[in-house]
């Protein structure tokens, strides 16, 4: 998704460098205002309709066009409600109905919601917006189940050392879990123990817990369940080089 301060200052920097102009040229040139760019960097807040003619003569897209397509394929790919999305982005319920009837919002507010856009679709839902919006693709919502797979597309064998700072564990943590048979499942190709990734993650997804009550609870019973089954002997195992542990 496109951040559209940065898009605006960086056309502006490259047209002024072709054309050889000051930032004060420029602003008289294109605004009548010498200090346009000055207090563009400072913070000023145009809106959408000064930016979009400005994109033009300088011979770029306008942004408002993929804004509002950005907008309408985020809600129809992530099922979010435009009264939620504007309460995101500006506490108006009704900015996204507004917006994309042909609303004019400043640059500040389209950064918002680039934002809230960015930090409320998975990767999933993000190749899909990009593909409503870039390919044409028609709009359709969009779950949990389409990042999983993902995820076994990208499936693939990980290192101790790879698996460790997946789940945000020591690499000895992760080798004593092997030796107890707490860990994730885990196959051994001469004596490197190698971690299939969609494991990895099903293991971690496994212990997610909504209190620390209920994560207690489960810890508790995976001890009475690796009790219960004794702790499993490994033989030691060896890194890339065949020199560690792994």
């Amino acid at each position: 998704m496109t951040h559209y301060r940065t898009h605006f200052l960086d056309a502006i920097d490259a047209h002024r460098a072709r054309h050889g102009m000051s930032r004060t040229r420029f602003g008289r040139k294109t605004m009548k205002d010498p200090t346009f760019v000055f207090r563009l960097e400072q913070g000023r807040n145009p809106r959408l309709d000064t930016v979009d003619r400005l994109l033009v003569e300088m011979g770029h897209e306008p942004v408002g066009p993929r804004f509002r397509e950005e907008v309408r394929a985020f809600l129809a790919v992530t099922g979010m409600k435009r009264s939620e999305f504007g309460r995101g982005v500006n506490k108006n319920r009704s900015f996204a109905t507004w917006l994309l009837d042909g609303g004019l919002p400043r640059l500040a507010t389209m950064d918002k919601a680039h934002t809230l856009m960015a930090g409320h679709a998975t990767p999933a839902q993000r190749e899909a917006i990009r593909a409503v919006v870039e390919d044409g693709v028609p709009a359709a919502p969009v779950g949990e189940e389409d990042d999983e797979e993902i995820e076994m597309a990208e499936d693939g064998y990980m290192s101790t050392a790879e698996a460790a700072a997946y789940l945000k564990l020591s690499q000895r943590t992760l080798q004593s879990y092997r030796g107890s048979g707490k860990g994730p499942p885990f196959s051994r190709f001469g004596n490197r123990a190698r971690y299939l990734r969609s494991r990895v993650v099903a293991w971690g997804r496994e212990r997610e817990a909504r209190s620390t009550a209920e994560a207690d609870e489960m810890a508790r019973e995976a001890g009475k369940k690796d009790r219960g089954k004794g702790a499993a002997a490994t033989p030691p195992d060896r890194d890339d080089t065949g020199k560690g542990a792994s």
